[in-house]
């Protein structure tokens, strides 16, 4: 009898013991993601981003199933692929990507971590396409169209709308046409942006929040701010 009540009372303190730990690791990736976060708000560059990206690097090496850790440190890179001027840079950075969005995807623990998951995997090869379209884009698009619509199947992504109609449109201009959908997703993507900072305020407040007033600056560009 006593040794069933030692193993019920390990039980319950080990439970709050890996409650505790999993607690201090969020406090403190939150901590260090949030601060990034601001100091690119205060100076957003490319050695800005190589600098908080290798923070990232650091704190993904301290907790390798971190969801969130891993998360920005590829987010900061494809801002890096996008905005730097080297060729060997960007390859590298793909490859990186590459290699480390399928384990993203698996270490998402709900239904918000994986939408972003994919949304970040269609950032990826939008991306791709936009380094090289006449080589990337063949071979990549079907992987964007995808990525993105996994994502919005699963709860409404933003992100994975907004962009997605960027590319379509990006599409469409390469053929010398208008996307008829524009403006209409471009609305839906800022409907989806307000009901997902809500979300965000419920949830955690490490979850991606990004792109919301690029969309409201396309719809003023693109829309006459005229809800369709």
């Amino acid at each position: 009898m006593k040794l069933r009540i030692y193993l019920i009372l390990f039980l319950i303190f080990a439970g709050m013991a890996v409650h505790a730990q999993n607690s201090s690791i969020e406090k403190e990736t939150q901590e260090v993601v949030l601060k990034s976060l601001e100091n690119l708000e205060k100076e957003y560059s490319v050695e800005s981003l190589r600098k908080e990206s290798q923070m990232m690097e650091r704190l993904n090496s301290k907790y390798k199933n971190d969801w969130g850790a891993k998360y920005y440190l590829i987010y900061f890179k494809l801002l890096i692929l996008r905005d730097t001027k080297s060729e060997e840079e960007k390859n590298s950075i793909f490859s990186f990507c590459s290699q480390n969005i399928g384990q993203l995807i698996d270490m998402s623990k709900n239904n918000k971590e994986k939408s972003e998951a994919y949304a970040l995997k269609g950032f990826l090869f939008l991306s791709a396409v936009s380094m090289d379209p006449m080589k990337n884009g063949p071979q990549y698009s079907g992987e964007v169209n995808s990525a993105f619509e996994t994502a919005i199947k699963i709860n409404n992504n933003p992100r994975a709308l907004f962009l997605n109609t960027l590319f379509k449109e990006g599409m469409a201009q390469f053929l010398k046409s208008k996307y008829p959908d524009l403006c209409k997703e471009l609305f839906l993507a800022n409907k989806y942006f307000a009901e997902d900072l809500g979300e965000v305020k419920r949830l955690s407040n490490i979850y991606p929040t990004w792109g919301g007033s690029v969309v409201a600056n396309k719809i003023i560009q693109s829309c006459s701010c005229k809800n369709e």
